[in-house]
């Protein structure tokens, strides 16, 4: 329970996306260095650890992007929609108001005197 809460605060502040992208980006350079290293030393076992672990952290650090990208899109279509909920809020307001106004008698200004004609 705690646990589910930590990340909720940490997704809600923000950093989420940061931390989440720069992981990503380390283990893809990792990966990437243990792929150059099974081409520099085809041996057995730097390819092996090459084709395992490194399709691994390949594959955590695309899943890490690809979250940070769900998460930002669901949170602008989010956005995007409470917008549009208080703008047809404010427009039914507006008009509610505008019905009322109108449906209320009009209080008569008295005329100003006018100046005499020559």
């Amino acid at each position: 329970m705690k646990l589910s809460r930590a990340i909720n605060k940490l997704i809600e502040s923000g950093n989420f996306a940061t931390i989440m992208l720069r992981i990503a980006a380390i283990a893809t350079l990792f990966a990437l260095a243990l792929m150059v290293w099974s081409v520099v030393q085809p041996d057995v076992v730097p390819i092996m650890i090459a084709m395992s672990l490194g399709q691994l952290l390949g594959t955590l650090a695309f899943a890490a992007y690809g979250l940070v990208v769900f998460l930002d899109i669901t949170r602008k279509r989010r956005e995007r929609r409470m917008s549009q909920d208080l703008t047809a809020a404010a427009k039914a307001a507006r008009e509610i108001s505008d019905a009322k106004h109108a449906a209320e008698p009009r209080a008569r200004r008295p005329r100003s005197p006018r100046p005499a004609r020559r």
